[in-house]
């Protein structure tokens, strides 16, 4: 086993063909190209390979200048330190809502522990080198322990829980739905009168200048509704590089009342899975409920049966919500060591 590190943007990686136990590869590689073009930030990327086969990955991150930059990610690592630190190490995606690290999956679980435990322990050594706060952001929970083990001091604390639709199988929505319990297949039938009573549109649309335009006040709307100061101006500039930078073929589920947009999901389909990354909806409209209910459950399972894909990642927010449609839930960890002053 070898190991790199990896300064250059990425390309075309036959390495990463395969399965992953944890991470997805098509995300990993997006982080990485996401990443080459922040202006704030300076990124790095461990790996752990056997021969020309990549093991495990992770990706290191860490500020241009002393300080916590402002932004989305610094003000997620703010809120992850519990004391004052001018130098951080981020540990893990930078794009997406959940980290942690890509590990290959192996016939022998012991050898993707010990791939990830070494990559741990390397990021650890990087944060002593350069003094400073190992952060670590939404780890998914089987990595906590390891992550534990190659860092004795860190400290977890828990952040978000992640939402999954496993399809297990099934080709059409119907199918899908019969597989759940009797009160979940009630709210799904639900949810489908009252858009069908509501004379709302639902849609696919292209991610074009036009529509960011209309869907990034909304998207802004919610993030004040969940506690968060987003400006529309920097949610459009984050929704046109996750456009850009995105593996994948991305699109948008909307609902429209008339020309009107009142509800918008972004999302992907890559290798076996259709991926949610932000919704919008109109803040006073009548039916939100309803039409979040539409396009983040009925419209992604819709959209994976057609791709045939077998996974729809709902991320983070709305657990409750997303449990009683059928979705499984792992808790993620902020997970942080070391509190240089």
């Amino acid at each position: 086993m070898t190991a790199h590190r990896r300064s250059s943007p990425p390309g075309s990686n036959p390495a990463l063909s395969g399965k992953f136990e944890f991470g997805w590869p098509d995300f990993h590689e997006e982080s990485l190209r996401a990443m080459h073009t922040e202006p704030r930030w300076l990124s790095d990327c461990l790996e752990e390979a056997d021969g020309g086969m990549l093991l495990g990955a992770l990706q290191v991150s860490w500020p241009r200048r002393a300080g916590i930059p402002r932004g989305l990610l610094g003000d997620r690592v703010r809120a992850a330190v519990p004391g004052p630190s001018e130098r951080v190490l981020v540990v893990g995606s930078t794009t997406r809502y959940v980290g942690g690290a890509l590990v290959r999956e192996r016939t022998d679980p012991w050898a993707s522990s010990a791939v990830l435990r070494t990559l741990a322990r390397r990021a650890g050594d990087l944060a002593a080198e350069q003094k400073a706060t190992l952060v670590a952001l939404a780890v998914p929970h089987g990595q906590v322990p390891i992550l534990q083990q190659a860092w004795p001091t860190a400290r977890c604390a828990p952040c978000d829980l992640w939402a999954t639709i496993d399809l297990a199988g099934a080709t059409t929505p119907a199918a899908f739905v019969a597989t759940l319990p009797r009160e979940v297949r009630y709210n799904w039938r639900r949810d489908r009168a009252r858009f069908d009573a509501s004379g709302l549109t639902l849609d696919r649309e292209a991610c074009s200048d036009e529509l960011l335009d209309e869907a990034a006040g909304l998207v802004a709307d919610v993030a004040r509704r969940n506690g968060v100061d987003d400006d529309p101006m920097l949610v459009r500039w984050r929704l046109d590089q996750w456009c850009r930078h995105s593996a994948g073929r991305v699109l948008c589920l909307t609902v429209r009342d008339g020309k009107e947009l009142i509800g918008v999901c972004f999302v992907r389909v890559t290798g076996d899975l259709v991926d949610a990354f932000e919704v919008g909806l109109h803040a006073e409209h009548p039916a939100r409920h309803t039409v979040y209910a539409t396009i983040v459950f009925r419209a992604t399972v819709e959209l994976a049966t057609e791709c045939g894909v077998d996974r729809v990642e709902l991320g983070i927010g709305h657990p409750e919500t997303k449990a009683h449609r059928g979705a499984s839930l792992t808790r993620l960890w902020n997970v942080v060591t070391g509190y240089p002053r």
